[in-house]
Order: C-alpha cells, then sequence, then structure tokens
C-alpha cells in the first residue's frame, strides 16, 4: 500500500484519504505517521471523509495553532478578512490558547479562534484563508457577513463564497493599515445597540 502524495512529501495533515469516525474524531493519515490502521482494513472507509466540517478545523488546527500570547493577526487592519464587508480589526488583543472566557490567563484578551474566510469551507486551509484571531474580531465579521451567505454547506470540493449581485466579494487585505482615528470610530460602532446602529461605515470601495 502506497502513501498518497502529500504524505510521502511529509505533510500529513493534508493527506487526501484521512479516517474518520462518524463523528469527524480520530483523525488518521493513510500512513504510520498518525497509526495507520492494519494493511488489510476497509480501504474505501479509509478513503472516506464522513464529516468535512470537523475533518477541515482538525487539519487547519495542526496548520495553523493559536499560541498563548500571540496577537490576533487581524489586528489594526483596515480591511480583514475579506468577503463582502471586510471589518477594521482590534486594537491588538493578546490571544489565549483555551476553550473558555473564563479560562483566560493573565496577560490575554481573548480566546484564540480559527477562523475560515472568505471560502468558509473548512477544506480551503490556505494563508489567505485560515486566520487566527481574537473573538470580537470573529463575532464582527461573521454578523457582517454571513447574512451574505448560502444556509446550506456545499461539498466538500466546493467554495462556500457570499453572494450578492452589486457587490463584490473582496480577499483578506494583510497591507492597508486602519488609523488610529478609524479604530476608535469602529468601536463606536460596535458599542452602539445592535437595532440603533447605522450602515456600516468601513466597508471597502468599489
Amino acid at each position: 500500500m502506497f502513501a498518497c502524495q502529500p504524505c510521502a512529501l511529509g505533510f500529513h495533515w493534508e493527506c487526501v484519504q484521512p479516517e474518520v469516525n462518524d463523528l469527524g474524531e480520530n483523525y488518521l493519515c493513510c500512513c504510520t505517521v498518525f497509526g495507520l490502521p492494519d494493511a488489510d482494513a476497509d480501504t474505501d472507509r479509509r478513503r472516506a471523509i464522513t464529516n468535512n466540517l470537523t475533518t477541515g478545523r482538525k487539519r487547519a488546527g495542526r496548520l495553523h495553532e493559536i499560541m498563548t500570547g500571540m496577537v490576533c493577526e487581524w489586528a489594526r487592519l483596515r480591511y480583514a478578512g475579506g468577503g463582502i464587508v471586510p471589518i477594521v480589526g482590534c486594537e491588538g488583543n493578546v490571544l489565549a490558547n483555551v476553550k473558555k472566557k473564563a479560562d483566560l490567563p493573565e496577560g490575554t484578551d481573548s480566546r484564540g479562534e480559527l477562523h475560515h474566510g472568505p471560502d468558509k469551507t473548512t477544506m480551503n486551509n490556505g494563508p489567505m484563508n485560515l486566520h487566527r484571531i481574537c473573538s470580537n474580531c470573529h463575532h464582527r465579521w461573521h454578523a457582517l457577513n454571513d447574512p451574505y451567505y448560502s444556509k446550506l454547506r456545499p461539498g466538500p470540493e466546493e467554495q462556500w463564497l457570499p453572494v450578492d449581485g452589486e457587490r463584490r466579494v473582496w480577499p483578506h487585505d494583510i497591507v492597508t493599515l486602519a488609523t488610529t482615528e478609524e479604530l476608535g470610530k469602529s468601536e463606536e460602532w460596535w458599542s452602539i445597540r445592535t437595532a440603533k446602529r447605522p450602515e456600516y461605515p468601513f466597508g471597502r470601495a468599489e
């Protein structure tokens, strides 16, 4: 039995024929590095990804590990996340690799969260689509962009991009920084009650 091409090259987290159970757990690559089952095991079962959402997230965690003490990757960005409505990033929240906000260690500001976007397909773990960000940036981006996505999640080989007949889908911008004034105005806008907020004033111009 031969390893797939990514495993043969040493990129076991990109295995194209992993094994998962019905809950997407017990991720295994197709060779011995991550515990390949006996060679006589059912090869069809090994090749099936029964839960691409969970499998994609497990791969993302291996590729882009959140480390306590790192700063949100969207900090001070003017057009963070891409999509229909890129957002102004945070002022520099320090992340922690914890499950609950209550467990944040001293000196950190937020749980670190992995975000896929603007392509929300979790199998797209490319460097411009997978981000380690704070809870604030994560929730804010989804609040503004989720309305433009189909409610039906596509298959693992398909992109899941927002659709708007009048506006384009922007890529994530890692270059353009927000001014101090823009950072302050962004926080002011988010502090307004949802029902009373005016239109988001920081969208990207065509």
